[in-house]
């Protein structure tokens, strides 16, 4: 009884069947305001719109597209969209947009170059995308292009100023090393205090070169390490083994590690590890992420190295580690002379992501 009576209650409630049909003309209007707002939003765009269809002819366009090429609409309509990419960068488009109508993707980005009506060439990044109808069927695909070419020529002013920055860096070292040369001849210097001079600088010159491959904002922490024995030629022999997942650091820490593993290296060399046959080195490091900022630890193990003892006096090398991790990275090291080999332990903060 009650379940009937409720439903005779929904009937009683129930829209007359007249107020559903004067419904109807008050959602025709909000769907035709909605096609204006859109059809509005789509010329007012800043960005470059376009409709293309399989065979990449332009089906519709807006009038920012016209700005960016300095074609009118009346003559892109119809004409395929890469005969305006330049020649060189062609080829890569149309096969990401044929993989596009295949269904092999989804949409891609591309920054390509563009020539416009002026023959003017132009830096464009286009975004395209797919419309397909409920079957999966290809209807067409849809352009969003915007002009980078003032990006892309600060770009090319930062790699020639980087690039200049390079070589007079490079240059000083080099007239550093002569300076230094021409002082200590004719002194009572050790070809010895010499090469360890010399050493260091090749170390920081190595840091640098690791840093103008990423423009100076940051330096592979693998690629700084295998740097810093390079000269050794140990790779081979598996006498340096690296573990550790990829980190990227801060220009201030890429010259203070290279700096820093440079000294452990060459002591290794002189006096330890890599002084004999069957030495070897092992450098493990991770990222500890239980608080903020993360933190690397790193550990330079040495192994199968003549028996250590603890030196009589602190040297410029101590010196050096303690300063550059302590003092310029605000971390920790750990120096120990174990009856293995020499070990030392590294903490240093990281900048948060």
């Amino acid at each position: 009884m009650e379940l009937a009576r409720m439903s005779m209650l929904a009937i009683r409630n129930a829209p007359a069947p007249s107020a559903i049909v004067d419904r109807a003309p008050d959602l025709d209007a909000q769907r035709l305001l909605d096609a204006q707002r859109l059809a509005v939003t789509y010329e007012c765009a800043a960005l470059a719109i376009s409709e293309v269809d399989a065979e990449g002819r332009l089906l519709r366009v807006n009038e920012a597209v016209s700005a960016i090429t300095g074609y009118p609409r009346d003559e892109l309509l119809g004409k395929c969209v890469f005969d305006f990419t330049f020649s060189d960068d062609r080829d890569s488009d149309v096969e990401s947009y044929e993989h596009q109508i295949a269904g092999e993707q989804d949409r891609y980005v591309v920054e390509k170059r563009l020539k416009r009506k002026d023959g003017r060439v132009i830096w464009v990044s286009v975004t395209s995308s797919t419309l397909r109808d409920a079957s999966g069927r290809f209807l067409y695909g849809i352009r969003v292009m915007h002009d980078i070419t003032e990006r892309r020529r600060a770009e090319h002013r930062q790699k020639v100023l980087i690039g200049e920055l390079n070589h007079r860096v490079k240059n000083t070292l080099a007239t550093v090393q002569s300076i230094a040369a021409q002082t200590f001849r004719g002194h009572r210097v050790s070809r010895e205090l010499l090469r360890a001079f010399e050493g260091r600088l090749f170390a920081l010159s190595r840091a640098h070169d690791q840093l103008s491959r990423q423009f100076w904002e940051t330096a592979d922490l693998r690629s700084t390490i295998e740097g810093v024995f390079a000269p050794y030629h140990m790779g081979a022999t598996q006498r340096i083994r690296l573990f550790g997942e990829p980190v990227q650091l801060t220009p201030q820490a890429a010259v203070a590690f290279a700096m820093v593993l440079h000294e452990l290296a060459a002591n290794a060399a002189k006096y330890g590890a890599l002084s004999r046959p069957d030495g070897a080195v092992e450098v493990k490091w991770n990222v500890s992420n239980s608080g903020l900022p993360p933190r690397l630890m790193m550990v330079w193990q040495e192994t199968g190295g003549p028996p250590v003892k603890p030196p009589k006096r602190e040297g410029f090398g101590r010196r050096f580690v303690d300063r550059a991790v302590c003092r310029e990275l605000n971390g920790t090291a750990e120096l120990a002379y174990d009856s293995g080999g020499v070990r030392c332990s590294i903490e240093v903060p990281l900048p948060s992501s």
